[in-house]
């Protein structure tokens, strides 16, 4: 596979946008955003993402996306509620729900993380936070600008609290709004 920079063929993953470096062997991060290289695909994940993780991700607001932005302003903790890889293109699908120390606003969706569970997905140094279930960031991690390819896990919360954000979330879906983050 070839593009019009040449670079592509020393890597299988795409490179996130929002790291704004380079890595070595690539010309120079303009190649990147060339029309031959967003079509490159990666061919291995060193991660198989699985519900209730808890990585880092540039979590993207609906208010945000309404106002026209199109990256998320920081890095965040964010929880995998779903992943599924497509049988028909191998690609990995997530839905991810952002992770918040402020309290939710009135009339949004949100569940208080207990601090057993702060700990379990790695988050111990908060002292209060919330999962936002009312709105969601939609990626597909071999096509993402955000997810990197070695990217590690923060933690992961327990299968009983990870049912109680999946139940809220399929009641709040109706109403959610769905940010996409790839073209």
């Amino acid at each position: 596979m070839s593009t019009s920079s040449g670079c592509a063929a020393a890597w299988t993953r795409v490179v996130p946008i929002t790291s704004r470096r380079c890595r070595t062997n690539m010309p120079s991060c303009s190649a990147r955003r060339s029309s031959g290289w967003r079509g490159v695909k990666a061919t291995t994940m060193s991660h198989e993402f699985r519900p209730g993780e808890v990585i880092s991700y540039p979590y993207l607001w609906a208010w945000q996306q309404q106002r026209g932005e199109t990256e998320g302003r920081k890095q965040r903790p964010v929880c995998v509620v779903v992943a599924i890889r497509s049988v028909a293109d191998g690609n990995t699908h997530l839905v991810l729900l952002a992770i918040t120390t402020q309290p939710p606003q009135a009339g949004r969706v949100a569940l208080e993380i207990p601090d057993i569970e702060r700990r379990r997905a790695g988050l111990g140094d908060l002292k209060q936070s919330w999962i936002i279930i009312d709105e969601y960031n939609y990626d597909v991690v071999e096509q993402s600008w955000y997810i990197e390819p070695y990217q590690k896990a923060l933690g992961r919360f327990s299968k009983s609290f990870m049912m109680k954000i999946a139940a809220m979330f399929v009641k709040a879906r109706s109403q959610s709004d769905r940010v996409k983050r790839f073209d």
